[in-house]
């Protein structure tokens, strides 16, 4: 081969890398290659950035200060959960529940449940709340109030039998659950199935929670991400993973959550912007919201992996519905009417949008002061757990309709039409 020949070869070679490069220049970045090993990294760049890398001293004397509101709660739960001592932080809340001026029914009960995270039972004024509060303020009450009867609240008024079959007839034909009934949404499906968890077993919920896990697998995305609202988004895949181990679903090992090679973690790492800084959305600016639900699915997957339980259940509850509770008879379809509502409610349900779509308005950083993360709509738009919801604009908007269902029934091979035919969507005032 003659040096002319040689030299014309290496140039194509050369004009070929460059070509190559440039191409790879304009392609969308992936976040492959993450894996269940970089959970624990992750988490504590989250907390050493929100902590300013004293985790001990921010939890202790730092965090307290700013208790009962929305982020500073869901911190406090998820730090019980990994170990830390969050008594001074229970006591600060102690303080709140005797001074408890929240007009938010989601609201007052994430200050419940964060009070028994913390404390490590419930106090009398828990049982208030959870009367005053359930199916209040629509799906997100009565999915907080699940939480806190998961978590040793009991009630004359309101049971946790009643508020499993609430939830599990309110799911859409889709499989899913949403604020306004009709069709499925990832982030409210993903937090109802957090609390209906405990009762996968039973049959009040195997089917309902059989079929919102078959919802949540077809809604995920390329990515590995999940969309609420129209947004791709980490919250609601923070969300959704919350729930996969609730029910002892590893998504970063099954398959049904593996979309051409990308987990529920390289979809949210597609917003990571810096060590524990993660956008709300694609070219977005840091959202506080964002890491912090990343935060709890973090910690979530280490809980399966370690068997040390849910990340919704605090030491060691293990809630269980009366063993008599599949041989009494199924409610009768009746239309519910919603409960009067203060001024000041009917404005908080308005005024405080809280997650995915309180993150997508611009110059929102997530969620509104003292409402809560999840309280309202999906998590990341509902400002969840990991969650609380007030009612965002998205469900005061949806003004038409909710859809309420009968109890679920058992699985059988029929499809949807066949299975439901009684399905009465009926039309009921949202207050606003």
């Amino acid at each position: 081969m003659n040096l002319h020949l040689k030299r014309m070869l290496a140039a194509g070679c050369c004009a070929l890398i460059v070509f190559l490069s440039s191409i790879r220049l304009f392609l969308p970045l992936t976040a492959s290659g993450y894996g269940a090993e970089d959970c624990a990294a992750l988490a504590e760049e989250i907390l050493a950035k929100e902590s300013s890398g004293d985790p001990e001293n921010w939890i202790r004397r730092i965090l307290p200060e700013t208790a009962g509101d929305s982020a500073a709660d869901w911190y406090a739960m998820t730090a019980v959960q990994r170990g830390f001592d969050c008594s001074a932080y229970g006591n600060a809340v102690r303080a709140v529940l005797d001074s408890m001026d929240e007009p938010s029914a989601t609201s007052r009960e994430r200050i419940a449940l964060t009070y028994i995270a913390c404390a490590g039972q419930p106090s009398p004024q828990c049982t208030e709340i959870l009367d005053a509060s359930a199916g209040r303020q629509g799906i997100m009450s009565w999915i907080f109030a699940l939480h806190l009867m998961n978590n040793g609240v009991t009630s004359e008024q309101v049971t946790q039998l009643q508020t499993v079959r609430e939830l599990a007839g309110r799911q859409a034909q889709d499989g899913g659950w949403s604020l306004t009934g009709d069709s499925g949404d990832p982030d409210v499906t993903a937090m109802t199935l957090q609390a209906l968890a405990p009762y996968r077993d039973t049959p009040e919920a195997a089917d309902a929670v059989a079929r919102g896990v078959d919802y949540l697998a077809a809604a995920q995305l390329e990515s590995g991400a999940y969309r609420s609202f129209g947004t791709e988004n980490p919250e609601s895949t923070a969300q959704v993973w919350i729930a996969l181990c609730a029910l002892d679903i590893d998504p970063l090992f099954d398959e049904r959550f593996i979309q051409n090679g990308s987990t529920l973690l390289d979809g949210i790492m597609q917003f990571r912007l810096s060590p524990g800084c993660y956008a709300h959305e694609a070219g977005g600016a840091e959202s506080s919201l964002a890491a912090r639900q990343f935060f709890q699915a973090l910690t979530a997957e280490e809980m399966l992996r370690r068997g040390n339980g849910s990340l919704m259940l605090f030491h060691g509850a293990a809630p269980a519905l009366p063993q008599h509770a599949a041989q009494t008879d199924p409610p009768k379809l009746q239309q519910t009417e919603p409960a009067a509502h203060s001024e000041a409610e009917q404005s908080a349900a308005t005024d405080t949008p809280q997650t995915t779509a309180a993150a997508s308005v611009p110059g929102a950083s997530g969620t509104a002061p003292g409402s809560t993360d999840t309280e309202t709509a999906v998590s990341s738009a509902v400002s969840s757990h990991s969650s609380d919801v007030t009612v965002s604009e998205a469900e005061a908007a949806a003004s038409a309709a909710e859809v309420i269902c009968t109890t679920a029934p058992p699985a059988d091979p029929r499809s949807s039409a066949e299975k439901y035919p009684y399905r009465v969507p009926l039309t009921v005032a949202v207050w606003a």
